[in-house]
């Protein structure tokens, strides 16, 4: 059957024109998809030559058709924030919550009718109380829970608020004016008269009262005591200059052991200077070398060492320990590893260290072996590992044979035409090609 390009409907017979399992190509004479693709997602393939495909709009998105213009538009639904949400790509969450309401009821059955939710505050002029509305949802005054008050008309007493206490009318009844109340003053005042006072007290009474009292300016015993240690004609009014010589004559040119001491006049101070010491005296070297001792130093506490950066023999108090630096500064323990492991470096451990079993094989090296085999005139054959194969080749005319219990290798020649090199012995005729010359010597023998 020829194939030609057609726009009208194939008949009956054409459609059943099929090559190789599928519609001729040029039935319809247009292009077409026959597999939709979405990654990772499995195709939609078209089971027939005229299959229908159909889009679902799933959750959040649209799909509009236009059947005049041929499109089909997609689009995703749009969400938007109300009152007290935010929306954050598509996450709401609530930014704020507030009493919505405060309401006025002139009775219970008013109160009961109101609209209210959860925080909702409703006065009752009735009671004079307010309510705020709790979780309930029982229709009853028990969705609704009593705001406390004071339950009397006194709402404060002298500034404080509250419930009002004893002490706080106490203190409001000293506080007012002309009150003439027994305060607590006038209550120790009275604790300080002793019983049975009376008015016709001694000279003797009266003088240890009046000495007692404060400022009585009484002339007392120790006044005339202290009167008495002071030398006659003695001033008050002396300057700090003439103090300042006073002490002065009494320091300089005075000479203790090692301590020089000079008054200086001009600008009122003393100098003490300190004389060599010879006498290995405590000097301030010393003391400069004793300000760096800390208290209670001890040269075997253990917390002190390590900050030096120094070990003790503490620090490795376990058999078979290794003291190994791990690149911090600080020294690290490395503990003994099990019996027949080695130690091996390993960059990836802290330490750079560590123990690890034996390998049978690659651990295992002779204690006396050959590295190199050298043959003269050719390169060295030399190990590359600490068990490495040296292999023997049979060359031309040459035959190896090992024997594994003996451990022998044993080389021969292959080659019987030839004459032996030396002290062998030739059996048999030679022959002799026309031509050919046998020479024994150097010349031409």
């Amino acid at each position: 059957m020829s194939h030609e390009t057609r726009t009208s409907p194939p008949t009956y017979p054409e459609i059943l024109d099929i090559h190789d399992g599928a519609f001729s190509e040029s039935i319809w004479g247009s292009d077409g998809f026959k597999t939709i693709k979405v990654s990772g997602q499995s195709d939609v393939v078209a089971d027939s030559y005229k299959d229908d495909l159909t889009i679902t709009a799933g959750t959040n998105v649209t799909i509009t058709t236009n059947a005049g213009g041929d499109t089909v538009t997609i689009g995703s639904t749009a969400y938007t924030a109300g009152n007290g949400l935010q929306l954050s790509g598509n996450e709401f969450s609530v930014t704020a919550l507030a009493i919505t309401s405060v309401q006025e009821a002139a009775n219970q059955t008013a109160h009961l009718a109101l609209t209210t939710q959860q925080g909702d505050v409703v006065v009752r002029a009735d009671e004079n109380k307010s309510y705020v509305r709790n979780a309930g949802t029982a229709g009853t005054m028990n969705d609704f829970t009593l705001l406390k008050t004071p339950t009397d008309l006194v709402l404060s007493v002298h500034g404080q608020t509250g419930a009002i206490t004893a002490n706080q009318i106490r203190d409001a009844v000293e506080a007012a004016t002309d009150s003439n109340t027994f305060t607590d003053n006038d209550h120790s005042k009275l604790n300080a008269i002793e019983a049975s006072a009376t008015a016709d007290q001694t000279n003797a009474e009266i003088r240890t009262a009046v000495e007692a009292a404060s400022d009585s300016n009484v002339f007392t015993d120790a006044d005339h005591t202290k009167l008495d240690g002071i030398e006659a004609s003695a001033t008050a009014d002396q300057t700090d200059e003439e103090i300042e010589d006073i002490v002065g004559a009494m320091l300089t040119g005075n000479t203790e052991t090692g301590i020089t001491v000079t008054y200086q006049d001009g600008d009122g101070t003393i100098d003490f200077v300190v004389d060599s010491q010879t006498d290995q005296n405590f000097t301030n070297a010393d003391h400069t070398k004793l300000d760096g001792i800390e208290a209670s130093a001890d040269v075997t506490d253990a917390t002190n060492v390590n900050a030096a950066g120094a070990v003790m023999h503490t620090d490795i108090d376990g058999k078979g320990e290794l003291l190994i630096g791990d690149g911090s500064g600080d020294a690290s323990v490395l503990a003994v590893g099990t019996d027949n492991y080695l130690l091996t470096a390993d960059s990836n451990e802290a330490t750079g260290l560590k123990w690890r079993a034996e390998n049978a094989h690659s651990d295992k090296v002779n204690q006396n072996a050959f590295s190199i085999v050298a043959v003269s005139g050719q390169d060295n054959v030399v190990a590359d590992a600490a068990q490495d194969t040296l292999t023997l080749a049979a060359g031309t005319n040459v035959t190896l044979t090992t024997t594994a219990n003996s451990d022998t290798v044993t080389i021969a020649a292959t080659d019987t035409s030839k004459l032996p090199l030396a002290g062998g012995t030739l059996t048999g005729d030679v022959t002799i090609n026309d031509g050919e010359e046998i020479r024994f010597g150097t010349g031409n023998d």
